[in-house]
């Protein structure tokens, strides 16, 4: 009898890993807090290849495209996709030409969120190379 309140606890007491969203499941299965941050540092740490292929997808194919459908009609300059990459690339590393120039408001605050992703996406990549290294000479 005592055998089975004891299974029957432990069932209870490890159900919660089977219940909630998939990311909190997960969080509690490598015993870390769930947040923002947590979860980058996360990945990070278990799947640097995965950060790095959705920055890569996020800089050179999602944003271009999003700037081409705000600034395509409008703008003459940022008409093509190319033009678009062209230029999110130059604003993404802080270069800034000045050769071309968007217009709108909302082109505007794309371009902000522009520098901003670009920042981040180039620590993280900072990051993930300094963890190669390191590993790499460990070995």
């Amino acid at each position: 009898m005592l055998g089975r309140v004891i299974y029957a606890y432990k069932f209870i007491v490890h159900s919660e890993l089977y219940y909630g969203s998939r990311p909190d499941r997960i969080s509690r299965l490598y015993t870390v807090r769930f947040g923002t941050f947590n979860a980058f540092k996360f990945l990070i740490n278990e799947k640097p290849i995965l950060i790095v292929l959705l920055m890569f997808s996020l800089n050179l194919v999602f944003l271009p495209v999003l700037l081409l459908l705000i600034e395509g009609k409008v703008n003459p300059d940022l008409s093509t996709f190319m033009a678009c990459l062209h230029y999110t690339v130059i604003t993404q590393v802080t270069v800034g030409y000045g050769n071309i120039k968007v217009i709108t408001y909302l082109g505007r605050i794309v371009s902000i969120s522009f520098i901003l992703i670009g920042v981040t996406s180039n620590s993280l990549l900072l990051i993930f190379f300094m963890r190669l290294m390191e590993q790499s000479s460990q070995e």
